[in-house]
């Protein structure tokens, strides 16, 4: 095994030979073994191992798969649409399907029902549940499809949190949108942002960021910051 993550109430393991193999509830699909069953051991997700995965995210009752030629793959719950894939309705996927218009993807990461793709270029894009202004792109509109986060560049990491998002630039500083009634963006305010805003009194330049996803029934939601002094 060389990556774990775990969901609502499922966990995904990546292994070295680029299958992923998923374990738990399974009413959304979000194992992505062909069925709605409950495993209670792990199973392989049907057709990932032979393209090569190079990183896993799981969601609230989604998952993604990065595979190692910068696509990115999704199954699982789509009631928000979060899967990518350019549904209208509100279906699970039970196998994975390819996220619409993605390429050079180097990282990926889900939240409660939204997903952040980070691509080559340092261009950061979101889709799925964007109520809490979560997807970035100035509005609080769901998005079937994903679209660039705009206002950001030279990026270097992501997390997605239950309904707000964390962006690391290469010069150390994290930016911040979605929702905030727990301060969780940082920025001195309660206020919800739907466009990126630069957290405050850092006080040092940043390696790490991490989003609390909480769970699918609470929001206690936080943001922690691992400065390049050890400073938490």
């Amino acid at each position: 095994v060389s990556a774990i993550d775990g969901g609502g109430w499922f966990g995904l393991a990546l292994l070295n030979d680029g299958s992923v193999w998923g374990w738990g509830r399974n009413d959304w699909a979000q194992l992505g073994d062909g069925t709605k069953e409950t495993r209670h051991a792990p199973v392989d997700v049907m057709h990932l191992a032979r393209f090569g995965v190079k990183a896993i995210a799981a969601g609230g009752w989604f998952s993604l798969a990065l595979l190692k030629d910068g696509t990115v793959w999704s199954w699982g719950a789509n009631d928000w649409r979060q899967l990518g894939a350019g549904d209208t309705g509100f279906n699970s996927h039970t196998i994975p399907v390819k996220v619409e218009g993605l390429s050079g993807v180097t990282a990926v990461d889900v939240g409660g029902w939204h997903s952040l793709a980070l691509r080559e270029d340092g261009t950061v894009w979101s889709w799925g549940h964007g109520h809490q202004g979560q997807l970035g792109d100035g509005t609080n509109a769901d998005h079937r499809l994903p679209a660039e986060v705009p206002g950001l560049s030279g990026v270097k990491a992501v997390s997605a949190g239950y309904r707000h998002s964390l962006a690391l630039l290469k010069d150390g500083t994290v930016w911040s949108w979605g929702y905030n009634a727990q301060g969780q963006l940082g920025d001195g305010t309660n206020t919800n942002r739907n466009t990126p805003v630069k957290v405050a009194s850092l006080g040092g330049r940043v390696k790490a960021v991490a989003a609390s996803s909480s769970n699918v029934f609470h929001d206690p939601s936080f943001s922690l910051a691992l400065l390049e002094d050890a400073g938490l």
